[in-house]
């Protein structure tokens, strides 16, 4: 194992998905967590030079939760993984379930943690439900009774601890026995944010966040308030607790500070580009894609250690100051200058620019911050120097070096937000196809209820560097699939596209025009068309229908049809087997009667999830894969499988991915499986293989970017 481990590497163009709580130790401001949206979790030592991504098995779903340093211990790290409480007592490298027994809040998720200042032993978990407390340092818990619904702050100075609840502060003196109820009388709307500070001469200062006022302040221990700072749009407050003159305001779309306790705040941050603050540096999610991307309010931290360390995220990026907020720098990859592109007269026509002006991007190399969510990896089969990641919510990145570098490519396609998958014209060094969407995420759960007008087929002519709309014909509907057939000719190519909503789209002439392709395939309900292959040896057009639901509940069931007439009809090859939210499939490319189907579990139907096989070309389906397979140590939570790939090199080898469970491998047509543990990242969305290069895969994750890794190395390996 441990030379396999040498050869993983992480690959992007870095940031591209939300950064919601991170936390600077008070010990060492170069030391940070970072918590995306996508519920990976990042480390940095280095004040975010370089990022690690902490292992799934370790820590996870962290977003909703500020990581919480041991003021007294500097190794020691809380923070929510979930419903849970983890605990890392040498910085970060490895996580422990810290409650013992039954956790009183079930499955809610935690919000916010505390410890007390004085003597350790006392913490404070907050829910959306309620407050708990502990007193033997988070083994036990138990509920704080008079306390439900959402907490919205824990502040813990000496000898006080005090909660935000609804629009009052609750105060205890004696470690959480008895609570006095300090109401902010300025206003009767909800509080959204605490914090506190405090000096070694004994003055205490509190300010609360409550949207539509703006920030409140006090310094009579919450018993009297007065408004610091009349910003309507502030929902967090932020401070460094062994001081009371430095604290942050945060609102969606910019940052306040104050230096001087409250008395004078300062913009010093703001997404917007604002030409008046130029001490803000931004990177690619706004200067490249022109995303504004908002603020989360649980993001800002600043270090106890070195006050002039802070930390924000955003929908896109993390920044770092080390000067108290005075300028900010993006942490999310490393410049690394401009790269020409080719001005064709496709490019010309859409930028406007002239055939004497050079179209040039902005280059990034990865810092190990790949929090985005990818769908898979490519290496161009003609021209290797050119590699591709299709991703969701951030498009294409393009990398013309071997993957040593990376640019935005998404200039001139129906729709820039996700592209979910690439096709490689046969007969051209050149041209590729792509399936485009501004609807993100598909199967996920939270997309198939409903569908986009967004999106369709986009075809570049310089591998990747510019695309246009493919043709006429198709449906401004999210393009999901496209495939080349195998048996095209030159001059001819059939392409086959699935547009989700709509079916299957077939186009004869190389994309100029296209026709529907779709009778008799779905149900009543459900046109949910996500994946179409051809089989190269019989030329079967397959087609598969993931789920579709209103409000909680799956509607019509999905499943895999097969076309023997080149789409013009369809027939249903798991009508048995009803499933609710099937997705990817893969086809055995020796054998035509050998497929593969994944499918999700629903929540009125739980064994549903996992993978399928039929050895007959769909007469009868085996469950080759359920939640027994799964590894021992494994994290809870229902089993969804989106893909399957069999190794082009080795066809005996199939790949299952899951959505919370990782990456399974089988050397054997999946009869036995196998973790591979390497991949850090739970939720796997395809694998891919170097055309060149037997040894590796590429594992393209949701929030963990793109992994390089051993094939075939799995637990035990």
């Amino acid at each position: 194992m441990q030379a396999a481990e040498q050869t993983i590497q992480n690959i992007g163009i870095g940031g591209g998905s939300g950064v919601a709580a991170t936390a600077v130790s008070p010990h060492d401001g170069s030391l940070v967590l970072a918590a995306s949206t996508r519920g990976t979790v990042f480390i940095t030592r280095n004040a975010g030079a370089t990022w690690t991504l902490i292992h799934g098995d370790e820590l996870s779903s962290s977003q909703n939760c500020r990581p919480l340093f041991d003021p007294e211990d500097k190794t020691t790290i809380y923070a929510a993984s979930g419903s849970t409480i983890k605990v890392s007592r040498d910085k970060g490298r490895t996580w422990k379930p810290l409650p013992e027994g039954v956790i009183p809040w079930k499955s809610e998720g935690v919000t916010h943690l505390a410890l007390e200042s004085t003597g350790k032993k006392t913490m404070y978990a907050g829910t959306a439900a309620g407050m708990f407390r502990s007193d033997d340092h988070g083994k036990r818990w138990r509920q704080i009774v008079g306390f439900n619904g959402p907490c919205a702050g824990i502040v813990t100075l000496p000898g006080h601890t005090f909660i935000a609840f609804g629009n009052a502060i609750h105060e205890t003196a004696d470690g959480g026995s008895t609570w006095s109820q300090r109401r902010i009388a300025a206003t009767d709307r909800r509080i959204t944010g605490l914090t506190g500070g405090y000096t070694k001469g004994g003055r205490m200062v509190l300010y609360a966040a409550v949207p539509g006022v703006g920030v409140l302040g006090s310094e009579t221990m919450a018993r009297t308030w007065s408004t610091v700072f009349p910003q309507p749009t502030v929902e967090e407050v932020a401070m460094a607790c062994d001081q009371d003159k430095v604290a942050f305001a945060v609102s969606q779309d910019a940052v306040w500070k104050t230096d001087n306790g409250g008395a004078l705040w300062l913009k010093y941050f703001t997404t917007a580009g604002d030409a008046a603050m130029p001490e803000v540096r931004h990177s690619w999610p706004l200067t490249d894609m022109g995303r504004t991307c908002k603020i989360f309010p649980g993001s800002v931290s600043a270090s106890t250690w070195d006050i002039a360390s802070v930390v924000l995220g955003t929908e896109g990026e993390v920044y770092v100051s080390r000067n108290a907020g005075k300028t900010w720098a993006p942490a999310i990859n490393t410049p690394r200058g401009k790269i020409p592109l080719p001005q064709g007269e496709a490019a010309r026509s859409a930028t406007g620019t002239t055939a004497e002006r050079t179209r040039s991007a902005n280059l990034y190399a990865s810092v190990g911050f790949e929090a985005n969510a990818a769908w898979e990896y490519y290496i161009h089969p003609r021209r290797r120097q050119y590699a591709m990641i299709a991703y969701s919510d951030t498009g294409l990145a393009l990398s013309a070096d071997q993957g040593s570098t990376w640019f935005l490519s998404v200039d001139g396609s129906p729709a820039k937000s996700t592209f979910y998958n690439l096709a490689f014209d046969p007969f051209s060094e050149t041209r590729v196809y792509a399936a485009v969407s501004d609807q993100p995420d598909i199967p996920a759960w939270s997309q198939i209820d409903h569908v986009l007008d967004s999106g369709g087929v986009a075809v570049s002519d310089d591998c990747g560097q510019f695309w246009r709309p493919a043709g006429t014909g198709l449906p401004r509907k999210p393009c999901t699939w496209v495939t080349v057939d195998p048996k095209s000719t030159k001059g001819s190519v059939t392409l086959y596209a699935a547009v989700y909503g709509e079916g299957v789209y077939k186009s004869s002439d190389g994309g100029k025009t296209w026709t529907s392709k779709s009778n008799g395939l779905g149900r009543a309900g459900n046109k949910n068309a996500f994946m179409v292959k051809v089989h190269p040896k019989t030329g079967d057009v397959y087609c598969s229908i993931t789920g579709v639901r209103k409000d909680e509940e799956p509607g019509p069931p999905g499943g895999l049809w097969r076309s023997a007439d080149g789409g013009d009809t369809w027939e249903d090859l798991t009508a048995k087997l009803n499933l609710h939210w099937p997705a990817g499939f893969e086809l055995d490319p020796r054998n035509p009667t050998i497929i593969y189907l994944a499918a999700g579990a629903v929540p009125s139907s739980p064994a549903e999830g996992g993978l399928y096989k039929t050895t007959t070309g769909g007469t009868s389906w085996n469950q080759v894969f359920k939640a027994s397979n799964l590894a021992a140590d494994a994290a809870t939570g229902q089993l969804c499988c989106w893909f399957v790939s069999v190794s082009p090199h080795n066809n005996d080898h199939v790949y299952l991915s899951t959505q919370e469970h990782g990456l399974y491998f089988s050397q054997d047509n999946a009869m036995n499986w196998s973790r591979v543990d390497w991949v850090p990242c739970r939720s796997v969305t395809r694998v891919s293989f170097a055309p060149f290069d037997k040894t590796c895969i590429y594992v393209s994750t949701f929030g963990g970017g793109v992994w390089k890794g051993p094939a075939g190395q799995a637990r035990g390996d």
